[in-house]
């Protein structure tokens, strides 16, 4: 079982090189040293963080994420921080792109050399939800069919309604299905998947195939862009009502392609694969140097990444240990 997005991102394992390199000799920095702060999208990461699995191994108390902070709270925060003697926050421009208040503790200057934009996006289209199945889906075909695809994003089909969508992969000759991925949002498309899967179960294998090879689902209908920690659109004026029916879902498709518009090609923006990411070979070095088998480390400062991430150290790492919500209740409470 494999850590969340937020844990695979946010957890103390990414952090310890950069302390090791800020604080050298023989009192490094260390995890009780640091106030660890994530911005989410959603409120559910907070019930995540508190999660008493996801703490420092070997720091007994010290969580790897200490607070969760959606967007809104965020906004509210830096709003609730104005003085009545100072200027209100809308009223300051925007940070300049070639800032250095835009420096990352990890990858340094974003404005260093060899980076087009400050800001990354992992691809081009499909990324509301961080994009991952759309990488996945390329990787996919690429390495299990030898199939390059497009760069243009991904076509997906509408199924049931706008938040039930597939792409799929045909075989160019025989136009057979060689993949099928699912995008099930919101709990009504995910209670359909799992009747789908759980029948399809009891009928046989080759009735699963027929269910897709991978499929994502979100809570939030519409995705992360669309999730309950994010900002809200802005109250319309004149005692206006959004309709709940068609015309109030157009809406807010519009804003979610607006967003996601800003989100990969916003200015400062530059599409970057996970592969092609600064961070990314450096840290899976790291881990692999760091693992407790001296064969395995050997030769670790200069693997290639696709060596690392199917190696043993990289899965240890990432591993993580999911129990229901009542187990780990029961044992915050003791």
């Amino acid at each position: 079982r494999a850590r969340s997005p937020l844990f695979a991102a946010e957890s103390w394992l990414w952090a310890r090189p950069v302390l090791e390199s800020l604080a050298p000799g023989p009192e490094p920095l260390g995890p009780g040293d640091i106030y660890h702060v994530s911005v989410q999208p959603c409120f559910d990461r907070k019930i995540e963080a508190a999660r008493p699995s996801f703490e420092v191994p070997g720091a007994s108390g010290v969580k790897e994420v200490d607070t969760v902070l959606t967007t809104t709270e965020l906004l509210e925060l830096v709003l609730g921080a104005s003085k009545a003697d100072s200027p209100q926050f809308s009223s300051l421009p925007p940070c300049p792109l070639e800032s250095e208040a835009l420096t990352d503790l990890v990858l340094g200057s974003l404005q260093a050399p060899g980076r087009p934009q400050p800001l990354i996006c992992a691809v081009r289209g499909n990324a509301g939800s961080g994009g991952f199945m759309e990488h996945v889906f390329r990787e996919a075909a690429r390495d299990l069919f030898q199939i390059d695809l497009p760069s243009a994003p991904l076509e997906f089909r509408t199924k049931q309604n706008e938040d039930m969508r597939e792409v799929t992969l045909q075989d160019p000759k025989t136009q057979k299905t060689l993949l099928r991925f699912t995008a099930a949002y919101g709990f009504r498309n995910i209670q359909n998947v799992i009747r789908r899967v759980s029948k399809a179960s009891a009928a046989g294998s080759d009735a699963v195939k027929d269910c897709g090879h991978f499929v994502e689902i979100m809570a939030c209908p519409g995705g992360c862009l669309n999730g309950g920690g994010q900002i809200p659109e802005a109250k319309r004026t004149g005692g206006e009502v959004e309709s709940s029916g068609s015309s109030g879902q157009a809406a807010r498709r519009q804003r979610l392609d607006a967003l996601e518009q800003l989100l990969t090609s916003g200015e400062g923006t530059a599409q970057v694969s996970p592969a092609e990411h600064p961070l990314v070979l450096p840290l899976y070095r790291y881990i692999a140097s760091k693992a407790s088998s001296q064969a395995t480390a050997t030769g670790a400062h200069d693997a290639p990444l696709d060596r690392l991430v199917a190696s043993e150290a990289a899965r240890s790492w990432l591993s993580a240990e999911w129990r229901s919500l009542k187990v780990d209740s029961e044992e915050i409470g003791r």
